[in-house]
């Protein structure tokens, strides 16, 4: 859902989801978003599909402005940015076949010295 197929709200929300939208766009032009309201945090959530593998690089841009948002304006939005289906499954398939390197981390080597410090 888009925030024009939203249920009618408060119009500062509704152009805060515009505006977001189209920060969000500028670097991620396939995006699609859903608007939904929450309970925990109180509040309208913009849901960013993105093709990504990092998706906090879509948040990254907009954290600044998320805060003037909620602290300033004292407008509950907030942006949870979700990868496409194609890149989960293209992550699934990475991490099964060991290329991800999510294996068990190789403990460190440490090299001890039998000479005493001088």
């Amino acid at each position: 859902m888009t925030a024009e197929q939203i249920p009618a709200r408060d119009p500062r929300i509704e152009r805060v989801l515009f505006e977001l939208q189209g920060s969000i766009r500028e670097l991620y032009p396939s995006a699609t978003f859903e608007v939904t309201l929450g309970d925990d945090s109180p509040g309208t959530y913009l849901w960013a599909t993105v093709d990504t593998e990092d998706t906090d690089r879509v948040l990254d841009p907009l954290v600044d402005r998320l805060l003037e948002l909620q602290i300033d304006e004292g407008l509950p939005v907030y942006v949870i940015p979700v990868r496409t289906p194609e890149r989960i499954e293209a992550t699934i398939e990475a991490a099964a076949s060991g290329r991800l390197g999510l294996g068990r981390p190789s403990a460190p080597s440490i090299e001890r010295s039998d000479r005493a410090t001088e």
